[in-house]
């Protein structure tokens, strides 16, 4: 039996937001071991060398004798080779970066991710790994999505590195949900203030949707305990998966508002669904992880395209929206993908292999470069399951092609191919064709296309035209009182062929002044086909540019088809798990979705 690898997380000085590591390299692997801190959060497709946040190193035998450590490439250091003993490493590093994939430490809570915190000792990544992290205020507690040793204080084991990676630990003074599902308990940690907990709604949440998500897959959680940790402050919005839980980061009134409240329930909707897809039916590529660069994947409109699709979908089958909130959803999604000019530039494979460079890396030309996997995977995802239950109202849809994968490949990863090989299962040809150039090829299902598709889910998809005077520019946030600062223009948009860019300020149109709040009602005195002068602050100084207004694209919505068949009517009853009553009495209000008017 190895000894494991120990670390010992030390939280003194929280309120410096510092944190101290020790790591005890074991005396069997101590002679010229290498040890690396990772460069990137599996989950999250961007390198953020986390050895930015290190403020000092170094290296003690177990005699107290310091022990040179010599550097290597990037954030890797090699142990001498005399070594006779343990060596413990200790590091100091700095946390205050509030996300769901790096160290946030303070006074009051403490997210600590091990991909920031932990080094790799090359050689030792099969052994066992202990944590240690002790509360270090009175009333404060320790959670881990790892579980506690048995007999160890305040220490947490995982199988090996992978397993540690794949943990995270918050410490504070938190409000805390438990609840047994299914015969597996399940712990929602809540870094904010009590008072803002809804524990009826998170309650009701965790419970539905963990039921609708093994449904899906049709097949139990595979997790012998499940936790949530979450992070909550002024603004926040985002998740991040992991085996035997998730990540969240939420605005600390999400349950002060209807729409702040369903955020909520789909980002959990996703990052269960993760438990599934991603965590355990794993891209081939992702199998094998390295962290000392970033590993890339061409099916993450698989892995996070799909889930997004489900995320939304699950809320209604849970019980947990209407219907015509997911329909208003879609509407929207296709919506803005219509308006942004790269999802015919970029394919969603391509999408999916460049996200380190592109999903996480936007400038001011992204929308025109690219497109993304999550709301355009969701849009795919929407129409194959269409198609699928079009061709037979009484099968599961897209669910058979999730259960086929499961079946398949959830021990030893997939490809795309595995995925078209499954769809061309049960599938005709043309579907099973027109699915795999929606992800090899760029550009949108058309109108007539997706109405047709959504037809068979007695759904209708309509088309609003608008004379609305636009600019084809998206607004950057901006507490400016004068001005508006643009975060994009839109390939041959209005202020595109004009010159502007992203990051230019319009101070003013003709010889009005403008704020975001004013513009709206500033472009109204206009109409397409006018030309007006905008006066545009650049560090360089003030450029005026002609600009020909243009009309709004159209919107899109989706909506019951009051016409539907009774085959489509019960189509949409099964994909939504309603009744067919339900599906006949639901309303036909418009989903027109709100979009920007400039």
């Amino acid at each position: 039996m190895f000894e494991p690898v120990r670390y010992h997380i030390d939280l003194t000085h929280r309120r410096q937001h510092l944190v101290t590591v020790r790591v005890t390299v074991p005396k069997d692997c101590a002679s010229q071991a290498v040890v690396s801190l990772p460069c990137w959060t599996p989950g999250s497709y961007l390198r953020r060398d986390y050895i930015r946040h290190m403020q000092h190193i170094s290296a003690t035998d177990a005699t107290g004798s310091d022990v040179t450590l010599t550097p290597l490439a990037g954030a890797a250091w090699q142990l001498p080779a005399d070594v006779t003993t343990a060596v413990t490493i200790t590091l100091e590093l700095f946390a205050n970066d509030p996300s769901v994939r790096t160290n946030t430490v303070d006074a009051l809570s403490a997210l600590i991710i091990p991909a920031a915190t932990c080094l790799q000792i090359v050689g030792a990544s099969a052994r066992e790994h202990h944590v240690t992290i002790p509360a270090t205020e009175p009333n404060h507690s320790v959670f881990s999505l790892l579980d506690r040793h048995p007999s160890e204080p305040d220490t947490f084991v995982a199988n090996d590195y992978d397993h540690l990676i794949d943990g995270a630990f918050m410490s504070g003074e938190h409000a805390v949900i438990t609840c047994d599902i299914d015969r597996v308990p399940h712990t929602f940690v809540w870094a904010g203030a009590a008072a803002m907990l809804d524990e009826t709604v998170v309650r009701e949440a965790l419970t539905k949707l963990a039921r609708a998500c093994q449904d899906v897959f049709d097949t139990p959680l595979q997790s012998a305990a499940y936790t949530v940790l979450t992070l909550t402050g002024a603004t926040g919005s985002g998740g991040l998966e992991h085996r035997d839980g998730a990540v969240l980061h939420v605005p600390e009134n999400t349950f002060t508002k209807p729409e702040t409240t369903a955020r909520f329930q789909s980002l959990l909707a996703h990052e269960y669904l993760h438990a599934w897809n991603v965590k355990r039916l794993v891209p081939k590529a992702l199998m094998q992880l390295r962290y000392d660069t970033v590993v890339r994947t061409s099916s993450l409109w698989m892995a996070e395209g799909f889930t997004a699709y489900y995320d939304g979908l699950l809320c209604v089958r849970a019980g947990l929206w209407e219907p015509e909130r997911l329909f208003a959803r879609f509407a929207k999604i296709y919506t803005d993908l219509s308006h942004t000019p790269g999802v015919s530039r970029q394919s969603l494979q391509d999408a999916s292999w460049r996200a380190p460079e592109r999903q996480y890396r936007r400038d001011e030309n992204a929308p025109n470069a690219m497109t993304e996997y999550y709301a355009h995977g969701s849009l795919v995802a929407l129409e194959l399951d269409a198609l699928l239950r079009g061709e037979d109202a009484d099968g599961d849809g897209l669910d058979t092609l999730m259960r086929k994968l499961w079946q398949r490949h959830h021990c030893d990863g997939y490809t795309d191919d595995d995925v078209f090989a499954a769809v061309a299962e049960i599938a005709n040809d043309t579907i099973a064709h027109r699915f795999q150039s929606r992800i090899l090829t760029p550009g949108l299902a058309d109108h007539s296309e997706l109405a047709d598709a959504l037809n068979t889910l007695a759904l209708s998809v309509g088309s609003v035209e608008s004379a609305t005077p636009w600019l084809g520019v998206q607004l950057a946030a901006t507490t400016m009182s004068v001005g508006v600062r643009l975060a994009a223009t839109l390939r041959n948009g209005p202020a595109w062929q004009a010159g502007l860019t992203g990051n230019d300020t319009i101070l003013a149109l003709n010889d009005s002044v403008i704020t975001p709040a004013a513009l709206p009602t500033v472009l109204a005195r206009y109409s397409p086909g006018d030309t007006i002068i905008a006066h545009v602050l650049r560090p360089n100084g003030i450029a005026k540019l002609p600009v020909t207004i243009a009309p709004s694209p159209a919107t899109f919505t989706v909506s019951v088809d009051p016409n539907a068949t009774i085959t489509a009517q019960k189509a949409q009853a099964r994909w939504l798990h309603q009744t067919t009553q339900q599906i006949t009495q639901a309303t036909t209000t418009s989903s027109t979705p709100t979009v920007n008017p400039v």
